[in-house]
């Protein structure tokens, strides 16, 4: 199984936005792309869509509503297989004093498992204290991070590993050099001015 997932920097973007939208709260989307094939061995992220009809949003979950999720199903049928859904982006925000998992809950483990997604996307958003800006870089574990505006990310990907029962997600790394380039741009840019 592929160990990397490439992100399109518009695809990440609408991610950290998304985040950002909803700070304190959870945001939930899509993703699409490519999954591994014999020619490439990573996948690819080419989009994200954020959903719009929410139930239920707090701190730690999101519920699309019944609707949205109706509506969501009959458009994506009519399109037929492409773009090819990869998985679920969602976010794992502060509140209180609490700070943001970079890890899958256990809900979130369960749901990659029922929805037989091959790819989950969490962004863990905080506060950001003053003059303390972080530069976008890839971090060890596979994960970005970086400041923007008056916000921390810590990007993290994972995909499913194993068989039966013992399926597990796994923690990938991540490369979207684009998007770094981009956003440590834009934070130069902001601190000269």
């Amino acid at each position: 199984m592929a160990a990397v997932v490439h992100i399109r920097k518009e695809a990440l973007l609408i991610m950290i936005w998304a985040a950002a939208e909803m700070f304190k709260k959870e945001c939930m989307g899509v993703i699409f792309g490519d999954t591994p094939s014999p020619s490439r061995d990573y996948f690819w992220v080419s989009d994200a869509i954020p959903f719009q009809g929410i139930k239920r949003r707090l701190n730690t979950e999101v519920v699309q509503s019944e609707l949205s999720n109706s509506r969501w199903n009959m458009f994506w049928d009519r399109l037929g297989s492409h773009p090819k859904r990869l998985g679920t982006f969602h976010s794992h925000p502060e509140w209180g004093s609490h700070r943001p998992p970079s890890e899958m809950s256990e809900e979130d483990t369960k749901d990659m498992r029922k929805q037989k997604s091959p790819l989950e996307i969490i962004v863990c958003i905080s506060s950001r204290r003053k003059g303390s800006y972080l530069p976008w870089e890839p971090l060890e574990d596979g994960s970005i991070r970086g400041s923007l505006a008056i916000f921390n990310f810590q990007i993290n990907a994972f995909t499913l590993v194993g068989e039966g029962d013992g399926i597990e997600p796994t923690r990938i790394r991540i490369v979207s050099t684009a998007a770094l380039r981009k956003l440590n741009r834009v934070q130069q840019r902001k601190n000269q001015t």
